[in-house]
């Protein structure tokens, strides 16, 4: 088979829920993905913050595992992505893990090759227990996803013979609004996800959006 089958997972919390609309429909229509799962992760303002992304690895573990019990590969998409294209290329058949960005580590794309031998459950149970310990260290403030970031990093660069890592540009377009249109047209023909943020560094999500829409029209509009 050419081109195995794969399922696109995502995670987020309940206040995440109208980009589900905005972006979940690009999915459906360029993906090529056999199913596409969606978990609703606590509401922080009744847990924490914590606790959510804590629950998003758990999340990621037990999908992908269950995923290779079915024979089927597995993307990790955080929810404010677009993809404007086939995902099936980023699986080289070489490499259980992806990512689109390194060393420096997003891990709001990921993609497991899950019909490779690998010991994906050792993996996936020492990136939990790194994030569940290192939220557990902070706790507190507003650098929530830079830490666990960096605890997925930690993992990810101990195996990184392992690691396919793909072209940011392509798999993972995200830069700093001052950037953002012009990389969009840099790359409108060749890109395969984008993903647009709207926290952080990145807090004019809806101009993101709009631009968005002016440089790929129906390809991601939703209600086409």
């Amino acid at each position: 088979m050419s081109n195995p089958e794969f399922i696109i997972v995502t995670a987020a919390t309940p206040d995440y829920a109208r980009q589900a609309a905005v972006f979940m429909p690009s999915w459906i229509r360029h993906s090529g993905a056999k199913e596409i799962i969606v978990r609703t992760l606590p509401d922080p303002e009744k847990t924490s913050r914590w606790e959510c992304q804590v629950e998003r690895n758990v999340v990621v573990r037990d999908v992908v595992l269950d995923a290779k019990r079915r024979g089927l590969r597995v993307a990790m998409l955080d929810i404010d992505c677009w993809t404007l294209g086939s995902l099936h290329d980023a699986f080289d058949g070489i490499h259980p893990l992806g990512v689109a960005r390194w060393p420096l580590i997003n891990c709001g794309v990921q993609f497991y090759d899950t019909l490779l031998e690998y010991d994906f459950e050792g993996f996936l149970n020492k990136v939990v227990n790194r994030v569940r310990a290192a939220l557990d260290a902070y706790k507190k403030g507003n650098r929530i996803g830079l830490v666990e970031q960096k605890a997925w990093e930690r993992e990810f660069h101990a195996v990184g013979d392992d690691v396919n890592k793909l072209n940011e540009d392509v798999w993972n377009l995200c830069v700093a609004d001052n950037r953002w249109q012009q990389k969009l047209n840099e790359m409108k023909d060749k890109v395969r996800i984008v993903h647009v943020k709207g926290r952080g560094e990145h807090k004019h999500q809806d101009w993101r959006i709009r631009t968005a829409y002016e440089v790929f029209g129906d390809r991601i509009k939703p209600d086409v």
